[in-house]
């Protein structure tokens, strides 16, 4: 799984299909089908196809795509989360449990999870899907903190969460986070 960010680093291709702008994310699955998160919402080229289609359900501006390792596909959008299992397409946001509706960056765990950052508030969630229902566990920054943009989540060959933020980069190791900073070189 290849996953760029491409804010307006790409060229639109409107005769391809790709009539969004500022493609924001870009993710090419195992299939080879190619995902772009743009200002109109989620388009998709699959491998075999001559251009790209806009996703029906997901028309809202997307700053983040993933793949969990079940192949299940998440778009993270201005007004929430869409998930896709196979063909269906499932909504979350403030009203299912998110701690905001603005979600930014998303990464994908070893384990299936999905871990959501925010836009403006330095929240990070975990997201484990048990059945089709979603558990949701929250990890706010420190009180007092004013971390409040999470940029980029990805893992390393440990499994530790990273998240890139306003004021430095977090990690997680499964059990406590840690902040690094300018001052820390």
């Amino acid at each position: 799984i290849y996953t760029l960010s491409l804010h307006d680093a790409l060229p639109i291709w409107p005769k391809e299909g790709l009539t969004g702008k500022l493609p924001w994310a870009m993710l090419i699955d195992p299939e080879q089908n190619v995902w772009v998160g743009t200002v109109k919402g989620v388009f998709v080229k699959q491998a075999t196809a001559a251009k790209f289609e806009q996703v029906a359900e997901v028309k809202d501006r997307c700053f983040a795509l993933a793949q969990a390792p079940n192949g299940d596909i998440w778009a993270g959008t201005m007004k929430g989360l869409w998930h896709s299992s196979g063909e269906k397409w499932n909504f979350l946001n403030v009203g299912s449990g998110l701690i905001d509706n603005a979600v930014v960056a998303l990464a994908a765990d070893r384990s299936g999870a999905i871990w959501v950052g925010y836009r403006l508030n330095g929240a990070i969630t975990k997201i484990e899907m048990n059945g089709g229902t979603p558990k949701l566990t929250h990890y706010r920054p420190p009180a007092g903190s004013p971390i409040n943009i999470t940029y980029f989540l990805g893992f390393d060959a440990g499994g530790r969460l990273w998240a890139g933020t306003n004021l430095g980069v977090r990690f997680f190791d499964g059990s406590h986070w840690e902040q690094f900073d300018h001052r820390d070189g």
